[in-house]
């Protein structure tokens, strides 16, 4: 039987003894602990009953709380539209009240709110949520999400290509974490800040590198086995293949031992690096930072991450499609196909506007090996003339080759960077990328 049966004979029961508020409080309890479990339509069920008793029991608190958490079960069954409705309907009520503590839900919902309008393109109105929510958190002291929400305005502005304003957020939000000891954001916020150094004129693209070292520091301190930070650190040593091997191996080995906070803020890091290099035209060395950042990604496999962490899902898509730019970069044109098209799967999957930068890298693919027919089949979203032999089904970690991790090594990974990089965010699909990767 579903949960709402089981609360129908609860609430009979409990009108008699005139514990109906405390029965549906249990019932909000119970919601939240599907919501955690990963079962969202029960989740979702078991808060509409709370609702459908709040409202009629003119309990506003309850009201509010049931609003946020079928908010939050929809958000994470990525219906965008309906969640950010009920997210509205729990700020009027939050508003409206007056019961100890609301400050603290309507902050919370402020920041979601925000953060599904950026999803939904939305960027003036995740702009002003997202504001909100900072300036609420801040007279509340919760020093951790008024960081999370200027870092996720941060990464708004500089989607809309205006750097300066987001580079400003994130230094506010690097200021905020470091205070309060955050490594794992901080590794974040300094990779978004190289990546400006990079890809903006916000920042030079010696200040880039600063950050980039910086945070490279953390990830040596956070990690202890990082690969490239052990091949960095021995700069003018020659490494054999064994050698390399070797330090390939051990990480493979030490990486299932590391949080999942810690995985997912050095993967982020290596992404970011990885994209500023490809765009420096350094594809090599892009290549194994990307190979890093999927790895550390890989806390799910690629096409259950979707189904189960949308935030990982994501970025392991990133990572697979700047891999397969990196891969074309080189002409490794079969490689570069591959994660395209795995690319295109998880987007699907996630059901999101993302999957058009994968028919974007593979049509790029295509026009290199000036195979028309298959240009002509992508611009008509004809996924089902990929020719057999390059078919995907997933991209299993051991697929990318180590060579991609040598190819690393044997370049000039610590010499200088040529001053003067001239890179151009604003010109046809790499616009499109900005703003959504």
């Amino acid at each position: 039987m579903g949960s709402g049966g089981n609360l129908d004979e609860d609430e009979s029961l409990f009108q008699k003894v005139g514990d109906l508020p405390d029965a549906t409080w249990t019932k909000w309890g119970l919601g939240l602990a599907l919501l955690r479990g990963g079962d969202f339509e029960e989740a979702a069920a078991a808060f509409t009953k709370v609702i459908e008793i709040a409202e009629r029991e003119k309990l506003s608190d309850l009201l509010a709380e049931g609003y946020f958490g079928l908010g939050e079960a929809l958000e994470r069954s990525s219906d965008f539209e309906k969640a950010l409705a009920s997210y509205r309907s729990a700020l009027r009520h939050v508003r409206a009240g007056n019961w100890e503590n609301k400050a603290k839900l309507e902050a919370g919902t402020l920041l979601h709110m925000g953060g599904l309008h950026r999803w939904l393109s939305q960027y003036e109105e995740a702009i002003e949520h997202l504001r909100a929510a900072a300036l609420k958190y801040r007279d509340l002291g919760n020093a951790a999400a008024q960081a999370d929400s200027l870092a996720q305005l941060a990464e708004i502005f500089f989607w809309v290509a205006e750097p300066n304003i987001a580079v400003g957020h994130y230094r506010q939000a690097l200021e905020i974490y470091r205070t309060i000891g955050n490594q794992p954001k901080q590794i974040e916020i300094l990779a978004a800040l190289g990546e400006a150094g990079y890809l903006t004129d916000a920042l030079s693209t010696e200040d880039g590198e600063k950050y980039f070292d910086d945070g490279q520091q953390l990830v040596a301190s956070l990690t202890g086995f990082d690969p490239i930070v052990r091949v960095r650190a021995a700069e003018g040593k020659t490494f054999t293949q064994e050698e390399l091997n070797q330090i390939f191996q051990e990480w493979r080995q030490k990486l299932p031992t590391l949080k999942t906070e810690y995985r997912i803020a050095v993967g982020t890091f290596y992404q970011k690096w990885g994209r500023s290099l490809l765009e420096g035209h350094e594809p090599q060395s892009a290549q194994a930072m990307l190979f890093a950042a999927f790895e550390y990604h890989s806390v799910l496999p690629p096409l259950r991450a979707p189904l189960i962490n949308r935030e990982i899902a994501i970025e392991l898509a990133k990572d697979a499609y700047f891999l397969g730019e990196g891969f074309r970069q080189t002409k490794n044109y079969e490689m570069a196909i591959n994660a395209f098209q795995l690319v295109e799967q998880m987007a699907s999957l996630l059901r999101t506007p993302e999957i058009h930068f994968a028919y974007s890298g593979l049509a790029r693919t295509y026009a290199d090996l000036g195979d028309v027919r298959e240009l002509r089949d992508l611009s008509l979203f004809r996924v089902s003339k990929v020719p057999k032999r390059l078919r995907w089904v997933s991209l299993p970690v051991h697929c990318i080759p180590i060579v991609v991790f040598r190819s690393y090594c044997w370049t000039s990974i610590s010499a200088p960077r040529t001053n003067g990089t001239s890179v151009n965010l604003l010109k046809t699909t790499r616009e499109c990328e900005q703003k959504c990767f």
